[in-house]
């Protein structure tokens, strides 16, 4: 009878935890599907962060696939990538924090008490060819993405006004803020999430555990609009170039091998002299310089590290000496072959000389340089370059084209210029998809203002606001991905 008994309650036992199990599945999966549905999608990121409580340090071997993921993404447009070998090396690992009493960000090579917010950062460098960039990487899992990334990382490209350096601790403070908005969340925002979400099942909050939330709310999360921790295809910075380390401009010593007329120098006052460069020349001599072909003009080897050992080559004044002799030659060889090649030609006037009394002149206005003619340099005339299709302005194609350490020749409103730079800061810490894009450009004045950085309008769009007038993206085309043969 005991025996029996032993038996029955053995079996009852059993039943019950099947029937039990099959039931929470049964709960679970309709728990699932409804989440999908209504809950979800109607949680906000912060509410989603509050619910974020196992996360851990992210291992070396997830830092290198995070950035093997992102350089597959960045690069994917780039040709050859697949026939070029990119090795990966993790240099350097350590703790950013800001303490609770202040804003300032440290560093150490150790994790610090709970009582500061603080991220592990990965250094990777990655080297492909003779090239070597560097990667910041979040080694929080509830940030696991590529905060900056510098494809070319070395110290001949000058970054102004925001520089690697600045751009890289403008990057570990967002990450910083980041964490500390899954903290914020979690101590204001958590119970009353858990609520939400008990309400809508028509369950008691203590019922949901942790691996409940962790296997359908946040993992259900991923497919929807919010998805907290799901990193997107753009880093938290991203920061190229600027590509063009010259300040060239259309004068003396740039024009010193032109023919020689009268030049309108300022609404029809004239002098004799050669002439002026023209817009697009300057363009295409200082995206010549980026690339750095194997070229020669009129006998001369272009030494470009000579040529660039500073930004503007002086053709002397008054007020400064000029530049050596070869310098200035060089320049000079390198601006007409130019101009010879792309078919440039001058636009003529009239004008007053500048001798006394005054004469009446047939002058230079100004030199121009048809698209056409751009287009053809790069893509054969030059004989060392190869260049994208001209067309229209295109987003995209500009990103595309900086991101593969590729110039642009932008044209457009009686101007030529260069778009040589790209950077892609977040906006806010709670907008996971918003970000401001920055554009370089250097065109042609020397140290004018106009050459630096412009933020998109609120639409994508660009206008390019100088002194010298105003450049909307409407207006321009562009000729991009030139690169030396």
């Amino acid at each position: 009878m005991k025996k029996t008994i032993k038996n029955n309650l053995f079996l009852i036992i059993i039943i019950s935890l099947i029937f039990n199990a099959c039931s929470n599945d049964d709960e679970n999966v309709a728990y699932e599907n409804k989440l999908d549905l209504e809950s979800v999608s109607s949680l906000s990121n912060d509410e989603l962060k509050s619910l974020v409580i196992n996360y851990k340090e992210l291992s070396g071997n997830e830092i290198l696939n995070i950035v093997k993921d992102f350089q597959g993404s960045a690069l994917k447009n780039q040709k050859g990538t697949k026939s070029t070998s990119i090795s990966f090396e993790i240099k350097n690992k350590y703790y950013i924090n800001k303490k609770s009493e202040g804003n300032s960000v440290t560093k150490t090579t150790k994790s610090i008490s709970e009582d500061a917010v603080q991220a592990p950062i990965y250094e990777v460098k990655f080297k492909s060819n003779s090239e070597e960039g560097l990667a910041l990487v979040s080694g929080d899992s509830r940030y696991p993405e590529v905060i900056a990334y510098i494809p070319v990382y070395i110290d001949t490209i000058k970054i102004h006004p925001i520089g690697s350096y600045a751009m890289m601790e403008m990057a570990k403070r967002t990450l910083l803020s980041e964490l500390e908005s899954y903290d914020i969340a979690g101590k204001t925002l958590r119970t009353a999430t858990l609520e939400k979400i008990s309400e809508a099942f028509n369950v008691t909050a203590d019922n949901l555990s942790q691996n409940m939330i962790d296997q359908y709310i946040l993992a259900s999360s991923k497919n929807t609009k919010s998805r907290p921790e799901e990193s997107p295809n753009t880093p938290t910075y991203m920061n190229i170039g600027p590509l063009c380390e010259t300040l060239w401009h259309q004068g003396s010593p740039y024009n010193s091998l032109y023919p020689k007329a009268w030049v309108d120098i300022f609404f029809g006052m004239c002098e004799y002299g050669n002439y002026p460069a023209g817009c697009a020349v300057v363009a295409m001599a200082q995206i010549m310089a980026a690339i750095e072909p194997s070229m020669t003009c009129n006998s001369l080897k272009m030494d470009w590290a000579y040529l660039k050992q500073n930004p503007q080559i002086m053709g002397g004044d008054y007020f400064t000496a000029p530049d050596p002799l070869r310098k200035r030659d060089m320049v000079g060889a390198l601006f007409k072959d130019i101009y010879d090649k792309s078919n440039s030609y001058p636009i003529w006037g009239t004008g007053q000389s500048d001798s006394w009394p005054p004469e009446n002149v047939s002058c230079v206005q100004q030199v121009a340089t048809t698209s056409t003619n751009v287009y053809n340099y790069f893509n054969s005339r030059s004989g060392v370059t190869y260049c994208g299709n001209y067309q229209k302005w295109n987003l995209d194609i500009v990103k595309n084209s900086l991101t593969n350490i590729r110039p642009v020749f932008a044209g457009g409103n009686s101007h030529a210029f260069v778009v040589d730079g790209y950077v892609l800061a977040k906006k806010t810490v709670s907008s996971v998809y918003n970000y401001n894009t920055y554009l370089h450009c250097n065109f042609g004045w020397q140290y004018s203002s106009a050459t630096g950085y412009y933020l998109s309008n609120s639409n994508g769009s660009f206008t390019f606001e100088t002194e010298n007038g105003n450049y909307p993206d409407s207006a321009l085309n562009i000729i991009p991905d030139i690169r030396k043969r």
